[in-house]
């Protein structure tokens, strides 16, 4: 008796710990997705210099006083170039999120809603959609509309919207059939007003986990149209760009703009993914 409840215990403290555990490492990535966020809002300030301002007396120069993480082959400041370019890096995902959500949100709802041909047209829609790979449907607008951030960003909104108006359609089946929707029908609550002040907000969580995961898939695919040349443009800094000049410099010697660079991507990439992945813990366990 006593070993089977020695037992019992281990296993409770080693449930315990991992959802502690868990817990923490939520907290650590909301924390570094905020300090990067902070960085992208002060860089005019706290960049120790301008991040297009050329110095050839100093190209490729390592680690110093004077710069941190050394220079690149302009001589540019390579911490002021990526403080900046956390601004630009992050930008383009928060606006293709937001909107790609809103829609998306919109879309699902409505064919949830509504149900039969039109959640059967709008499904249609959604498969098509689904057909076009994100960032290949990037990389032919901005081919077809020109360099830089805009027409990427309006090809991943469009390609990112199913995710989320999937994610939606099947969280507001299943909330469409709680007995507290019907009840709000019987006292004469329109589906508008039963949608905005009680469904969405119940299926907002598993929404907004889907929103987080997006953010680190369309960080990537942003960085790597800047990567192609086909984003943000010289001598603007970004993630994407500063990886694809600093390639050519990992054979001479100097590889320390893409190690960084590609150390911020991966903070940020890994931060995303692991705050989404708390959030779909904590909402499977509201749901146990």
């Amino acid at each position: 008796m006593t070993d089977a409840t020695a037992v019992l215990r281990r296993r409770r403290s080693l449930r315990l710990g991992r959802r502690v555990g868990g817990t923490a490492l939520t907290w650590v990535s909301l924390g570094l997705i905020g300090l990067l966020v902070l960085v992208a809002l002060l860089a005019p300030w706290i960049a120790p210099y301008d991040p297009q301002a050329i110095d050839l007396s100093l190209p490729l120069s390592g680690s110093s006083s004077d710069h941190l993480l050394g220079t690149d082959q302009a001589g540019r400041d390579i911490l002021s170039r990526l403080i900046w370019g956390t601004r630009s890096s992050l930008i383009g995902p928060f606006v293709v999120v937001a909107v790609s959500t809103v829609l998306g949100l919109l879309v699902g709802v409505v064919a949830a809603w509504r149900g039969g041909p039109a959640d059967a047209v709008l499904a249609r829609m959604l498969d098509l959609l689904f057909a076009f790979p994100g960032l290949l449907l990037a990389i032919l607008a901005a081919s077809m509309f020109g360099a830089g951030l805009l027409s990427p960003i309006v090809a991943l909104t469009i390609a990112y919207t199913p995710w989320i108006a999937r994610t939606a359609r099947a969280a507001a089946l299943r909330e469409k059939e709680r007995p507290y929707i019907a009840a709000w029908q019987v006292q004469g609550m329109g589906p508008i007003a039963i949608c905005l002040r009680h469904l969405v907000p119940n299926i907002a969580p598993v929404v907004i986990a889907q929103a987080a995961i997006n953010l680190g898939y369309v960080l990537i695919d942003l960085a790597a149209i800047s990567y192609l040349g086909l984003g943000v443009q010289p001598p603007d800094a970004d993630w994407g760009l500063m990886i694809s000049e600093g390639q050519t410099t990992i054979i001479g010697g100097a590889p320390e703009q893409a190690l960084w660079t590609s150390g911020m991507f991966f903070v940020a990439v890994i931060s995303f993914n692991v705050l989404a992945d708390g959030m779909a813990d904590r909402i499977t366990g509201r749901r146990r």
